[in-house]
């Protein structure tokens, strides 16, 4: 586990680099290199032009054998395997709010949950940001529920706010961390945090 907070600087990173997705579209014999949400002429072999544009959809599904859930596709959404059993997605926006989800395959992930907010928070409060804690409970929509801490600290204006949550059984499970802050578009990343919280399916 002592490699989470160092992982989740990376992916910070890397979602901040917006790489233009480009795909290959074959139409018979021919193919063309295309990139999202841009119109191209294609001229067929009796000489007839056609137009094709490829579109992203507003909504993206992402799924794997333990979880599944939607995310808006203007967000870059990474995955990395931590070791021990353990895999984590991620999906942050520009101004560093967002989440991430640990998928553990052989042991309960309970027991983290402590651990994950205090490594979280340590820095802000040592540097003088205050704190309030609150316990946090969502029934997902399988049924299946969310149990965490919720901490709010604040310092001269700043907010930021940090939900660290998990299900476990038959040892395995899954731990969901929620990032927001006031420093971007907060409506935004609430969206994106209320949208996962409302797919979210564990399996």
């Amino acid at each position: 586990m002592k490699n989470i907070l160092s992982i989740f600087s990376l992916l910070f990173i890397l979602s901040n680099v917006h790489a233009q997705e480009r795909y290959l579209l074959i139409m018979g014999k021919d193919t063309l290199s295309i990139t999202t949400d841009r119109q191209y002429v294609f001229l067929t072999s009796d000489g007839r032009e056609m137009p094709i544009e490829l579109i992203k959809q507003k909504i993206q599904t992402f799924e794997n054998r333990q979880i599944r859930f939607q995310y808006p596709s203007k967000f870059e959404l990474s995955t990395t395997d931590l070791g021990d059993g353990v895999e984590q997605v991620t999906v942050l926006s520009p101004d560093g709010t967002g989440f991430f989800v640990q998928q553990f395959s052989n042991s309960q992930p309970g027991d983290v949950v402590n651990l994950m907010m205090a490594e979280l928070t340590k820095d802000a409060i040592q540097s003088g940001y205050g704190a309030t804690e609150e316990t946090f409970e969502k029934i997902l929509r399988d049924g299946k529920l969310l149990l965490g801490r919720k901490r709010t600290l604040t310092y001269r204006g700043n907010l930021e706010t940090y939900t660290v949550a998990s299900f476990g059984a038959q040892n395995r499970g899954v731990l969901v961390v929620m990032v927001n802050n006031n420093s971007g578009n907060t409506k935004e990343s609430q969206d994106l945090i209320d949208l996962l919280l409302e797919t979210l399916e564990v399996k």
